[in-house]
């Protein structure tokens, strides 16, 4: 053993002297390991090797661009990665520098570490060809971008230039993503304010012969690189004689920070109220308004409005913007939202947003929330608020950040379902197969399957038909339903009638349904990274077809369910978990007094034994 480790710290210690030997740039290059297997990055080589190639500077370049077109993918690698850190690197090296470029494997998607030798040098040659090189790859998530962030403002005229595309182009529409992307960076990621240069772009979005699609990366580059109350004027004005530039300069106003984005953002809000309010909050402006601070009157009454809008998430955004943008008009409409029982997040937003709003009359309607709602973690933050209001704490001491990203953290927080000590004691009762069934891999449910939704709207995804074959299925009204959840996949739920073709008639992760009464129930939810989402929906025939809407939030997505002896459902949650009766509606699965119970039987076991 000691004659293996003396061996081994011998080979070892005689590679460092070997490394500390390397005299000249030949030598140290001949230490470059050779190989083929598991290369990534900036290749393996000894660290010692790396400082003295890069000590000789300038005069390593020729040698190393040598090496970076070797075969060999380590050696490529290492050669690479050490061009992109040469020190004194000067114009006349640009030719050397795109030879190797070009040379490299990874070429095609812009991920050459000697890029950002380019961004060292500079120059008319290497800012033209970083800007041809970013629209080939159409984006600057990778070395090209790295190298025009180290160009900094001096790259600006190169990126301009870029944009200058003349009709008919023959660029495609994306090739200007990556030099939007680059401006974005410039301006949020290193400060840089050019008003100069905003003209310059003014003078190319005032070209008839650019394209449409130049000028609008060009917009929104305005407001990355500056703020000049008479560049936002001339932004807005541009906008309102051309229509058709309107997303991009919301953009770009937005950026600048500009009061004058409230008029593009209240049009779009009356768009949205007179097509009968959208069903996903993703498109509305919620966030930016919050951003932006104190709005018109005529925008906070906009608000209001989408907080009876039928989608419970466009809600709960319109309540905290409500509170952000300091609309006090909006009090006694966000107090009716705390006492909504079927959304603890509708309930949360609605207390945040008067909190924000240091609305002292809302104290009971919290208070009360604080001490009934059926769902603790709401109760502690609802309790919290009051205490808060009660001794007067700063909004700035209470909140670590004031702002939408608060909120995102705070509701995953809410989500945590306290756990429960055991679901044996919430003994499963066995449904009827003829009103239910579930699928096991000894009998799947092939005689429910149907065509995978997504076919028909996305064929190239299903060049091979596709069947779905059911989790469940639950007998309603005359009809089967038949339901699957295939995670970050979708899922759905279908109305199943063997003599006719099957329907879909709701689009979510279905993890059970249960009939009770004249009505069913679709347990439901999702969670993957940030989201954790689960709802139960209310589904209602009628003669003019299915009417479906959501009852009750659950706390988080289910991971199963059941039905209890008294008919209500068990819902697992996490750790925990919620008991739900279309009568009562939901409360919190408490089994702590059955705990004890099973603590003493436990004993009594014992001490019989």
């Amino acid at each position: 053993m000691w004659v293996g480790l003396f061996c081994a710290m011998s080979m070892t210690m005689s590679h460092v002297a070997s490394a500390a030997r390397c005299k000249d740039i030949e030598q140290c290059i001949s230490q470059i390991p050779y190989k083929h297997k598991n290369v990534r990055g900036k290749g393996n080589v000894d660290k010692a090797i790396r400082e003295q190639l890069l000590a000789h500077g300038r005069k390593a370049l020729v040698p190393l661009a040598r090496v970076a077109k070797e075969s060999n993918p380590n050696r490529q690698a290492v050669a690479d990665s050490l061009i992109a850190q040469i020190q004194g690197l000067q114009e006349e090296d640009f030719e050397i520098i795109q030879s190797v470029i070009k040379h490299n494997r990874s070429y095609e998607r812009g991920g050459v570490w000697s890029y950002r030798a380019l961004g060292y040098i500079g120059g008319e040659k290497a800012g033209t060809f970083l800007v041809d090189e970013l629209k080939r790859v159409q984006t600057a998530s990778n070395q090209i971008g790295v190298a025009l962030m180290r160009l900094g403002a001096d790259g600006i005229p190169f990126l301009i230039e870029g944009l200058r595309c003349f009709e008919p182009c023959h660029e495609d529409e994306e090739a200007f993503d990556g030099i939007g992307e680059v401006f974005y960076k410039l301006g949020n990621e290193l400060s840089i304010v050019d008003a100069e240069s905003a003209k310059q772009l003014i003078k190319l979005i005032q070209d008839d012969k650019v394209t449409d699609a130049a000028k609008h990366v060009a917009m929104s580059a305005i407001g990355d690189i500056t703020q000049d109350p008479k560049i936002a004027q001339w932004v807005y004005d541009y906008a309102i004689a051309h229509p058709k530039f309107v997303d991009s300069v919301t953009e770009s106003l937005q950026t600048m920070k500009s009061p004058l984005v409230e008029y593009f953002y209240s049009a779009q809000l009356s768009q949205e109220i007179e097509a009968g309010f959208p069903s996903s909050v993703y498109q509305l402006p919620f966030t930016d308004l919050a951003r932006l601070g104190k709005v018109s009157e005529k925008t906070g009454s906009q608000i209001v409005a989408f907080l009876q809008a039928p989608s419970w998430e466009v809600r709960v955004e319109a309540a905290l913007s409500l509170g952000y943008i300091g609309y006090h008009q909006g009090i006694s409409d966000l107090i009716t939202l705390v006492e909504n029982p079927h959304d603890w997040r509708q309930s949360y937003a609605g207390i945040k947003a008067l909190h924000l709003l240091s609305a002292k009359s809302a104290l009971p309607a919290i208070d009360d929330v604080a001490q009934t709602h059926w769902y603790a973690p709401l109760r502690q933050y609802a309790h919290e608020v009051v205490t808060a209001f009660k001794q007067e704490t700063p909004l700035s001491a209470f909140y670590q950040e004031q702002d939408r990203s608060e909120d995102l953290f705070k509701l995953m927080a809410l989500a945590q379902v306290p756990p429960i000590c055991h679901t044996h004691f919430f003994e499963k009762v066995p449904e009827s197969i003829e009103v239910k069934q579930y699928a096991t891999k000894a009998q799947p449910l092939t005689a429910f399957s149907y065509p995978e939704p997504v076919c028909a709207y996305e064929a190239e995804y299903c060049e091979v038909p596709r069947n779905i074959t059911p989790a469940f299925a639950a007998k309603f009204q005359g009809r089967w339903l038949v339901g699957d959840s295939r995670g970050e996949f979708g899922g759905e739920l279908m109305s199943f009638v063997k003599s006719d073709k099957t329907k879909i008639i709701l689009k979510e992760n279905i993890e059970d349904v249960y009939v009770i009464g004249d009505y069913a129930y679709a347990v439901t939810g999702l969670a993957h990274g940030f989201s954790n989402l689960g709802m139960i929906f209310k589904i209602q025939m009628t003669k003019q077809g299915y009417v479906i809407a959501p009852f009750y939030r659950l706390p988080g997505a289910p991971n199963a369910s059941w039905k209890l002896n008294d008919g209500a459902i068990f819902i697992k949650v996490s750790e925990g978990a919620v008991i739900f009766h279309p009568e009562t509606g939901l409360k919190m699965a408490d089994c702590d007094e059955q705990s004890v119970q099973l603590q003493q039987a436990r004993k009594e076991d014992i001490k019989n034994r």
